[in-house]
């Protein structure tokens, strides 16, 4: 609501991007800023946009979205559009039509859910067995990724060396900053890797962060 009535007041443009709330494991997320703007505070609204996709929750590789704005920043962002890749395929846009007609998302949902809470378990539980007093995280309530921060001062661009040499990835967390990087923060992801590989991952992080804390 404070963001909301500060929008209001100083002219900015809320845009929430929003590809993984269908994807929470217990308790749905709130409604979109959006949403709650034009319910409790009507003149809100038009200093609000959301953006989805289907790449999260249908396929990978339907690369399709969508957008609620106001009138003139659809059509300013459909001539931006038309000048980066002219339109979305048109097949893949019939094909996300006739899937979402059929129903099938929101029977696929519970299982994509209970899919990613299970792999989020496991991760969380590999951590607490082989990493605890490395890492300090929240367990994830939904989504594909997990945010930590190594302990002891451990920079994560040396931990992701270290890992590929033992064969497993992350992502250090200052690809997310726009300014005043954290060094120690990561992001792991569970979203691809089947239970045994997701401990499979985390022991070889701890091997890997182990060899660091040894030299």
């Amino acid at each position: 609501m404070r963001i909301l009535a500060l929008a209001v007041r100083h002219n900015f443009l809320i845009l929430e991007d929003d590809p993984y709330s269908e994807l929470y494991f217990d308790v749905p997320p709130p409604q979109p800023l959006i949403a709650l703007a034009r319910r409790l505070i009507p003149e809100a609204a038009s200093y609000c946009a959301y953006c989805s996709s289907l790449s999260k929750i249908v396929a990978p590789g339907l690369r399709l979205g969508w957008l609620i704005a106001p009138p003139e920043m659809l059509g300013a962002t459909a001539i931006i559009k038309q000048g980066q890749d002219a339109h979305t395929s048109t097949l893949a846009q019939y094909a996300a039509l006739a899937y979402l007609q059929s129903g099938r998302l929101e029977t696929n949902l519970p299982r994509l859910r209970d899919l990613y809470r299970a792999r989020a378990d496991t991760m969380t539980a590999a951590i607490k067995a082989d990493m605890n007093a490395a890492l300090e995280y929240t367990a994830p309530i939904g989504g594909m990724f997990l945010w930590a921060h190594l302990r002891k001062g451990i920079d994560s661009g040396r931990l992701l060396n270290a890992a590929l040499q033992n064969g497993v990835a992350f992502v250090p967390g200052a690809s997310f900053m726009a300014e005043h990087p954290d060094p120690s923060a990561i992001r792991l992801s569970y979203a691809a890797p089947d239970l045994a590989q997701t401990r499979e991952g985390i022991s070889r992080l701890a091997v890997a962060l182990e060899g660091i804390l040894q030299c």
